[in-house]
């Protein structure tokens, strides 16, 4: 079984047309257990994961390539013009990984980056950063949510695991600022 993450593109014909169709797109397996976060379908997949990406005609590849930071990592997904395009995931040498949506080569749509030390961002990526919406959680615990833009936090809540809770943001210098 492999695991298999699905943007979900809403149409006029709702949500539940949705996930239909897409399950439909799926070769040699059936979507088990799909739960769906932020507009994307997480599940397994019996035998053989195939990315439903109506964006490109292309069958999932697996290549190597490099981020907008220079940072090479394994590709395994569907290619547009032979970049990274729609649904994939991305391993990095260092151990760092991404599951979610590429658009010409970059990071795009919802997705989740996890860092080998065990932090992880899950949100809105734009050309390859986090931009958006979404959710950086800390190892030990802490968490920030709230808006991004081009990898930094512009303001929203921290919440720490032994309770409370700050409004926050970081300064132009990197430094996290509190209120």
């Amino acid at each position: 079984m492999d695991f298999v993450i699905i943007p979900i593109h809403f149409k006029n014909s709702g949500l539940f047309r949705e996930i239909f169709d897409i399950t439909m797109e799926i070769n040699r397996g059936k979507l088990l257990f799909p739960l769906i976060i932020m507009g994307l379908i997480f599940g397994l997949v019996g035998n053989s994961a195939v990315y439903a990406d109506r964006d490109s005609s292309s069958a999932p590849v697996e290549q190597v390539y490099e981020d907008v930071d220079g940072d090479e990592f394994k590709y395994k997904g569907s290619l547009k013009d032979n970049q990274p395009h729609g649904p994939g995931m991305g391993s990095y040498t260092n151990g760092n990984k991404y599951v979610g949506e590429y658009k010409n080569g970059k990071k795009h749509g919802q997705g989740v980056y996890t860092w080998a030390n065990g932090d992880k961002y899950a949100g809105e990526f734009s050309g390859g950063m986090e931009h958006g919406e979404g959710t950086y959680t800390w190892a030990e615990g802490n968490k920030y949510v709230g808006k991004f833009k081009e990898n930094n936090p512009i303001g929203g809540w921290i919440y720490w695991p032994a309770g409370g809770k700050a409004w926050s943001y970081k300064d132009s210098k990197g430094n996290w600022i509190y209120k």
